[in-house]
């Protein structure tokens, strides 16, 4: 997904929601795992302060959901400082939503699953904790 991909979401979420070109936007590209391709979730708003948020697919120029966040809190765990890992979502127990990916990461012991309150995954088809 290149730039144009992503400012098209944040275009997209905004004409959603209702708002502006000066509301602040936050991006964050999160792979489905689902099925083939990415979204774009796109935070409306300052950090902090109530907002919304959107997850955007631009390739068919939807807004699969979106919501109030009214609180402006992040809906994405937050990622490591060192290592690999990557925002990824399908259906499952850890996650319901898009709104509100998984961070998933990869170590000697196998793939893990982050969800935004930090609970750890080993398995997302049956939503097995590790």
């Amino acid at each position: 997904m290149d730039r144009g991909d992503v400012a098209t979401a944040v275009e997209l979420a905004r004409e959603a929601v209702g708002v502006d070109a000066e509301v602040p936007a936050a991006t964050v590209v999160v792979h489905r795992l689902d099925r083939v391709g990415d979204y774009v979730l796109v935070s409306l708003g300052k950090p902090g302060v109530a907002g919304w948020i959107a997850a955007v697919d631009v390739s068919g120029r939807d807004v699969m959901s979106w919501a109030a966040n009214p609180q402006g809190q992040s809906t994405v765990p937050p990622a490591p400082a060192t290592g690999t890992a990557e925002y990824v979502w399908r259906p499952c127990m850890a996650s319901r939503s898009p709104l509100y990916p998984l961070l998933r990461t990869g170590s000697g012991d196998g793939v893990r699953f982050v969800d935004i309150n930090g609970r750890v995954y080993d398995d997302l088809a049956a939503g097995h904790r590790a």
